[in-house]
């Protein structure tokens, strides 16, 4: 298998993962009742006010934006990555670096970015003259 191939499955890892991300991301969203400031109805019920339910919402917040914020590079990068664009090689070492924090499956997917496009035989694809 060519690195063309490497390449193009690299792109297509990094749209799936954006989109599985940005659902996930939208289901955390609705399922901890949107960012605290949308949580209105919960501040009414006794449970509300504890302090765990304050600390869900600050972290649920965190990890959705987060997600969120992730999500639509990663789509960006792998449709770049497919059609073989030379800034989605550089944007994509970016996006892979951010990856490595989410475990395990970002980082298997940065440490496999890292060895596809800086691989020497990488390169020349991305080369205005190639495409």
């Amino acid at each position: 298998m060519g690195m063309e191939s490497h390449v193009r499955g690299l792109g297509i890892l990094y749209v799936v993962i954006g989109v599985v991300g940005g659902l996930a991301a939208l289901i955390l969203l609705i399922s901890l009742g949107g960012f605290s400031g949308l949580m209105i109805e919960a501040e009414r019920a006794d449970f509300a006010s504890g302090p765990m339910v304050q600390v869900i919402r600050f972290f649920g917040s965190g990890i959705t934006a987060m997600m969120l914020l992730l999500a639509i590079p990663s789509v960006v990068v792998g449709l770049g990555l497919m059609k073989f664009r030379p800034w989605a090689r550089s944007l994509s070492m970016v996006v892979a670096t951010l990856h490595l924090a989410n475990i395990p499956v970002g980082t298997v997917l940065a440490l496999y970015s890292f060895w596809v496009l800086m691989s020497p035989e990488t390169e020349p694809l991305f080369s205005p003259e190639q495409r």
